[in-house]
């Protein structure tokens, strides 16, 4: 990676970051270039070389967030049924709580949803499954998408081990309830 490479990324992250922060004090509405430019300590033309609105400063931080789970993620498909990789999960997010509570109160509920899917995705080729593997991913996307805001909105008390186990039990469950 060059070096102007390496700057923008730097620019790009100071702008999330900046971004993040005031967010945790306003809406999003109530926030302007001149204000989140300030406290990144980058230039106007920076930002306006590298986003065209804060929305996309939201949507680059959600990819963002997509390629960590994608390294870090310890499987290579999901599996909702198993303990150890459901832990892992439910601490990414947990790990990311703020930044993932902030997406979907500034009205990124859907893209959120949409990435959960994709990730459920990952790994799988779709059409070589029936109806029934097909519902089984995106019913396990949704419960995990729903459990995980709830759990995350109500101050994530439980740790990552209680809720997956909790979880688990619950989509092994309904898997066996729909044989």
């Amino acid at each position: 990676m060059d070096k102007r490479e390496l700057a923008n990324i730097t620019v790009k992250r100071a702008l999330v970051e900046a971004l993040f922060s005031l967010l945790n004090d306003k809406n999003l509405s109530e926030i302007g270039i001149s204000e989140l430019i300030e406290k990144a300590g980058v230039a106007r033309s920076s930002f306006y070389r590298n986003f065209a609105s804060l929305e996309e400063i939201l949507q680059y931080e959600l990819e963002h967030l997509v390629d960590s789970y994608i390294e870090q993620c310890p499987l290579g498909y999901v599996d909702y049924a198993d303990l150890d990789y459901m832990i892992w999960k439910f601490g990414f997010y947990k790990k990311y709580a703020q930044k993932i509570l902030i997406l979907k109160e500034t009205g990124l509920s859907s893209p959120l949803v949409s990435t959960i899917n994709r990730i459920s995705l990952n790994g799988i080729d779709q059409d070589s499954l029936d109806t029934e593997g097909n519902v089984r991913i995106y019913f396990g996307a949704g419960a995990f998408y729903n459990v995980t805001m709830h759990w995350l909105e109500t101050g994530a008390k439980e740790t990552p081990e209680e809720i997956a186990k909790i979880f688990c039990s619950l989509y092994v469950q309904g898997a066996q309830a729909a044989q």
